[in-house]
């Protein structure tokens, strides 16, 4: 009897994590996350982040060596490999370590290298105790069935503690005071930031869709409309308008050069941090 059995072949899972390393001291480069059956020699980077390690493998080149590529394992989903990404990023190798230019998906729910490198585990919030968030009162009848769903749905506030997060730990902002994430107005959950004005502040404002996020001028104090309306007139003046009786004006768009509502993804926050100080530099005569 002939046996017709052959030998098939199972699918690779389709995600997978992968790390960069320097062949000369095996030490890990940059950790990162991809797609597909056969591991892509680009490994599916973009421009920002083939920048970031341009130096490390012409060095690695230039000693005669070349960038060691090595897929950590594989995943059914793409949040499977995003949790060991940001694991592997933030508390196995630690991000100052590596040449990656994000912490990670959630990141702000593990823990930092630097504690188990210093053998001090301090309570933090989030992950040892809840975190606070500014909330309305639900009793008060301010949330709608409609917005507490969307809150919960698309990841609001894990999205603002991702971005506050990032923006804290930014150097280029170290001289603004950021406020935690705010959802007192549930249909305009944002981070605020003290520019140094006594009436004028920045907005980060959370879509409810969870996909973007906008910059906006907002007044200290929603008391102070009348005062922020006359810094927007008489001071920034055109192209600079109030909307809503004096509640915000949208900041000016380099790229359009235009004052407009821009929206940058959620997860863009690179881009945020640079929109924050072209907005600073045009607003250098107020602080």
């Amino acid at each position: 009897m002939i046996d017709e059995r052959t030998d098939q072949d199972i699918p690779l899972l389709p995600y997978y994590v992968y790390e960069f390393r320097d062949p000369r001291d095996n030490s890990v480069v940059y950790v990162g996350k991809g797609t597909g059956q056969r591991m892509l020699r680009s490994f599916e980077l973009d421009k920002a982040q083939l920048n970031s390690i341009e130096a490390k493998v012409k060095a690695i080149q230039d000693a005669g060596y070349t960038l060691q590529r090595v897929v950590v394992g594989r995943f059914a989903t793409e949040e499977e490999a995003f949790a060991v990404e940001a694991t592997l990023i933030k508390w196995v190798y630690g991000f100052e370590r590596l040449n990656n230019q994000i912490h990670g998906h959630r990141h702000q729910n593990i823990r930092d290298y630097t504690q188990h490198l210093h053998a001090n585990y301090s309570e933090i919030s989030g992950i040892d105790i809840p975190r606070k968030i500014k909330l309305a009162n639900d009793r008060s009848g301010k949330f709608s069935d409609d917005q507490r769903h969307k809150i919960s749905e698309n990841l609001i506030i894990e999205k603002l503690e991702t971005l506050y997060t990032e923006l804290i730990n930014a150097p280029e902002l170290s001289g603004l005071i950021i406020q935690r994430p705010d959802l007192s107005i549930p249909q305009d959950p944002q981070i605020r930031l003290e520019i140094g004005h006594e009436d004028v502040q920045l907005s980060i404002k959370m879509q409810l869709t969870g996909k973007d996020m906008i910059l906006k001028l907002i007044p200290m104090q929603s008391s102070q409309r009348n005062q922020f309306i006359s810094i927007v007139e008489n001071t920034l003046k055109q192209p600079y308008k109030t909307h809503n009786h004096g509640n915000y004006a949208h900041a000016f768009d380099e790229y359009t050069q235009s004052v407009t509502s821009r929206s940058i993804g959620y997860n863009d926050h690179a881009s945020m941090i640079k929109y924050i100080l072209e907005t600073l530099k045009r607003l250098q005569n107020l602080r």
